[in-house]
This record gives C-alpha cells, sequence and structure tokens, in this order.
C-alpha cells in the first residue's frame, strides 16, 4: 500500500490518498481497467462480419476471462492449506457442472443463459463493491452512513442495467414502460449520491478519490453494455459479457497475482511455485483455461466447451464468496498489506467476489 497527499483547496489540511498497491497500479488495473470495457463494446458494436466476432470471442474467452476463472486455482485448489480447510467444499465443481447439462437436457437453456448473466454480473458488481471497501480501509473512511450509500448505490446502480438486459433477452413486452423506470431510478440514485459527496466537500470531510474515480468509471459501464447489447447485431449476450466482464478479469488478476506474489513467496508447494514468476500464475490459469476447452468436445458433443465452462465458472463465483475475507484470514489481510490500517467493522471485511 502506498501514500500521497495531496491539498484539498477549500480547507487547510491535507488529504491522505492511499492506494492498494501502488498510484500506478490502481490506475491501471483496479481503476482504469473499466476503459477496457467501454474499448470493448466499441469494438464489439463495430464488427459487422461473424469472422471478426469469433477472433474478439477467442482472445477476449480463453486469453483473458478463462484464465481468471481459472486462476482462482492458484490459492484454492493448488494451495495446501485452503485445501485442508475448504476439504469437501471444493468438490461442488462437479455439482455445478452438472448443473449446466441438466438445464439444456431439460430444454432450459434460456433458464442457463439468465442464470448465468445474473449470477456473473452480481459477481462482478461484488468485486466493484469489494475493491470500493478496499479503498475505504486503506483511506480510513469508517462512517457507517457512507458505507451503506456506497453499497447500494454500487450495486443498484450495477444490477438496474441487468434486468433491463434480461428482459429484453426473453423479450418481456413491457420492457419500454420499464425502461423508464430504471432510467428514473438511476438519476434519483446519481442525484442523491453526488449531492451526498457536495455536502461531504463543503463540510471539509474527506474525499475519498480513488472510490469515487472507480465508481465514476464503471456504474455507466453497465448502461452502456445494454444499450449496445439490445443494438448490436453480435449475439447480445457476448456483448453485454465482455463489456462488463472483461475490466473485471483484469482486475481480479491483478489483486490476484498481487496476493500471491505477498503470501506465497518464499514458501513451499505448487501455489509458491507459480507465485515465483507472473508468467508462472498466467500460464497456469490459461493451461487450465485451454484445457477444458479442448477436454469439452471429447466428451459433450452438444455445445460441449460453452457447456463444460459453465460449471468452474460458477464455483468460481462460490469460490470467491469465501476466499477474499480478510476478517476470517489474517494470513489475507497481511497478503493485501491490510494490517497497519484502522480495522473496519465486520460488515466492511469481505474483500472480493460475491455471495
Amino acid at each position: 500500500m502506498t501514500t500521497a497527499t495531496t491539498l484539498n483547496p477549500s480547507c487547510d489540511s491535507t488529504i491522505s490518498v492511499r492506494w492498494i498497491i501502488s498510484k500506478r497500479d490502481d490506475l491501471t488495473w483496479f481503476i482504469g481497467s473499466a476503459l477496457t470495457g467501454y474499448l470493448s463494446l466499441v469494438i464489439v458494436s463495430g464488427l459487422n462480419s461473424k469472422t471478426s466476432t469469433a477472433v474478439l470471442a477467442f482472445i477476449w474467452s480463453f486469453l483473458i476471462n478463462g484464465p481468471h476463472i481459472y486462476a482462482t486455482a492458484t490459492r484454492t485448489y493448488f494451495d495446501g492449506e485452503q485445501r485442508r480447510k475448504m476439504s469437501r467444499f471444493l468438490w461442488l465443481i462437479f455439482p455445478l457442472s452438472i448443473l449446466p447439462l441438466t438445464l439444456v437436457a431439460m430444454g432450459g437453456s434460456s433458464l442457463l443463459l439468465a442464470l448465468a448473466a445474473a449470477w456473473g454480473t452480481f459477481h462482478v458488481a461484488k468485486q466493484h463493491l469489494g475493491i470500493v471497501m478496499l479503498y475505504k480501509r486503506v483511506n480510513h473512511e469508517r462512517d457507517k452512513a457512507d458505507f451503506l450509500i456506497d453499497k447500494w448505490f454500487l450495486l443498484a446502480s450495477q444490477m438496474l442495467p441487468l434486468a433491463l438486459f434480461l428482459l429484453w433477452f426473453l423479450s418481456f413486452p413491457a420492457l419500454a414502460k420499464m425502461l423508464g423506470v430504471a432510467i428514473t431510478m438511476q438519476a434519483l440514485m446519481v442525484s442523491g449520491y453526488l449531492y451526498r459527496q457536495v455536502v461531504k466537500y463543503r463540510a471539509k470531510e474527506q474525499m475519498n478519490w480513488p472510490k469515487l474515480s472507480l465508481l465514476a468509471l464503471v456504474i455507466p459501464l453497465h448502461w452502456v453494455a445494454y444499450v449496445c447489447a439490445s443494438h448490436s447485431t453480435a449475439s447480445g449476450f457476448f456483448v453485454f459479457t465482455i463489456g462488463i466482464n472483461i475490466g473485471h478479469a483484469l482486475q481480479y488478476h491483478r489483486l490476484t497475482w498481487f496476493h500471491n506474489r505477498n503470501r506465497y513467496q518464499g514458501g513451499s508447494g505448487l501455489a509458491a511455485v507459480l507465485s515465483r514468476r507472473v508468467i508462472y500464475y498466467y500460464a497456469a490459469a490459461l493451461g487450465l483455461s485451454l484445457f477444458f476447452v479442448l477436454l469439452g468436445p471429447s466428451f459433450l458433443p452438444f455445445h460441449g466447451t460453452e457447456l463444460l465452462l459453465i460449471g468452474p465458472t460458477f464455483m468460481h463465483y462460490v469460490l470467491d464468496s469465501r476466499i477474499w475475507r480478510v476478517r476470517e484470514d489474517p494470513d489475507l489481510a497481511k497478503a493485501l498489506r491490510l494490517t497497519n490500517t484502522t480495522p473496519f467493522a465486520r460488515h466492511h471485511e469481505q474483500v472480493a467476489g460475491t455471495a
């Protein structure tokens, strides 16, 4: 964690701006990564050929998103201590892999896609919330009212466009009316949140600029993704997913590598070996991703690859709801360099992932 100081022009004091890793790393990977979502939406919205779409889908799915899903294994399945702690829980990957096959066999393909979109978007929203909570923690922002405002403003702002996307995906007849309601709700929430920030600024309270910068980028992103998905000639599901997930995947890679490097350095075992070089970490995650991609057609000729990948994705969501809880894992707090920061209340302690 690094610290910089900036002058608040409205008062005589200075404000400490603390970063999770460093200013450059945070602006590149945790905050600026959202820009890749906007860029991807611009690119995919301008693609007119199936070949171009397929190339982009391959780069996104197998080089970025897939490895980020399997990167979770580097600190769970590959970590002997975590295997002992989680033991039977790690076997959930098998029923979670059977679930997509069962739904498709029962004619529930649309239901499966809706479930994947809803769970995946909630997972992304909770990771953004986790990053926000890290910035609140390292900057000693402890006001309980602001905690609730930040939490529900972020979650609601990211789930509203998801709801609209699902209604569009399922051809809901009253979508136009729901769109008006959702836009009104979002406008009211933004107005209320901005008003709160103005009040804090005028009262010479601390302004958490890293947190506010992250919110300013990720909240509009889901709305832009919905608009692009509902008007794109490519697959709406693909457009929406790449828009909201690519920045999230880059965030996850950087946070996981930061954790692994700090936690396993100098240790023994597979997790420690993979933490010696970033290329080892990425090669392991990419190798697992490609292994399941190649394995799929051999065992599941009907959309085998896609279905086989959904189970590990769901397991990724489940694992992330457990492995990023600082209060329950002192080694996690140490690895994220949070041990010298002022403790939060219990409800601030989940760092990333989804519930």
